[in-house]
């Protein structure tokens, strides 16, 4: 096989697995500017509860797109919200932490809202390569939390977090 059909099928490869903070189909990209916390004013919303009762939004990256970019370029998550990846179907999804400016808490839930496998405060990577974060076991979301927000919470490993998603158009 040419060299270059190998980079573009490794490229391929990279982005079907590599989501989260910053997964940029295995190329480094600047960062996007953003305000801690922005999130487009059309942007699509769910809502989670936490094991300690707790309430908060959650930012939807349901799209390729979206999850590529998750919360890339950001400074910081709000107490009390997050992002859910949502995917098509149960997986081991593997996160990335490229471009991201504030460590991460990275929870991965089955379809029942179970944590299956939890990553706290996941170190920033400024540059590739960097390492990949997965639970090891299906996964149907992962919910991302600014850090040390998973613990506050109660969410560890065998815990319910609630997340609950706008009904389809």
């Amino acid at each position: 096989m040419p060299a270059k059909c190998v980079e573009a099928l490794a490229a391929a490869l990279l982005a079907a697995v590599a989501v989260g903070c910053g997964g940029t189909n295995g190329r480094a990209a600047a960062p996007p500017a953003a305000a801690p916390g922005a999130a487009s004013a059309t942007t699509a919303r769910a809502t989670f509860v936490a094991p300690n009762g707790e309430s908060g939004s959650l930012e939807i990256a349901a799209t390729d797109a979206e999850r590529e970019k998750g919360l890339m370029g950001r400074a910081g998550v709000p107490r009390g919200e997050g992002m859910v990846f949502v995917f098509d179907a149960p997986g081991e999804h593997s996160f990335w932490m490229l471009h991201c400016l504030t460590p991460l808490d990275l929870v991965w839930l089955d379809q029942a809202g179970t944590v299956v496998h939890l990553v706290e405060a996941a170190p920033i990577c400024e540059a590739e390569p960097c390492p990949y974060y997965s639970a090891g076991a299906p996964a149907a979301m992962v919910v991302e939390f600014g850090p040390g927000e998973a613990r506050r919470m109660g969410i560890v490993p065998g815990a319910t977090l609630r997340v609950a998603l706008p009904a389809a158009k």
